[in-house]
């Protein structure tokens, strides 16, 4: 974030580890595509992840877009990382340095029902915030074919 004075968050890559702490092989595909700079319309597609213990943000841009929305039970971290790149361009370290468990018994995404009615809500407050024109038909687009 020194090197770039303009991009006031970032993100690294991570590595994965098993539950007993040893490492693993890499986490979901997902996590593995880093975007660096403008990332809304990759956020918009769910065309990448950032883990949440990878993030540092300037506390002014938190103070600026909020914290995390706690009536979002699911994708609230998802829903931050939205704010901030409609405020900011995000710089990446593609390095792994920290850890995920892959494959953790109690991971609170198995309530797939809930987690559905979250990413409507999700797309619902996205779609309050986002600027008109090609990210709104983006979204669009991204909500049919999550209904379909």
């Amino acid at each position: 974030m020194q090197s770039r004075a303009d991009r006031r968050w970032s993100y690294t890559g991570i590595g994965a580890v098993d539950p007993d702490g040893k490492l693993a092989s890499a986490p979901r595909s997902q996590w593995a595509r880093l975007g660096d700079g403008s990332i809304i319309e990759a956020l918009l597609r769910f065309d990448m992840g950032i883990a949440t213990p990878s993030v540092m943000v300037e506390r002014d841009l938190v103070h600026e877009v909020g914290a995390f929305d706690e009536q979002q039970r699911y994708g609230e971290d998802y829903q931050l990382w939205f704010r901030l790149a409609l405020r900011s361009e995000v710089s990446v370290s593609p390095e792994p340095l920290v850890y995920v468990r892959n494959g953790h018994v109690d991971r609170y995404t198995r309530d797939r029902a809930a987690e559905y009615e979250a990413r409507i809500r999700l797309f619902g407050t996205m779609g309050e915030i986002i600027p008109r024109g090609r990210l709104l038909s983006t979204l669009s687009e991204e909500t049919r074919r999550d209904r379909a």
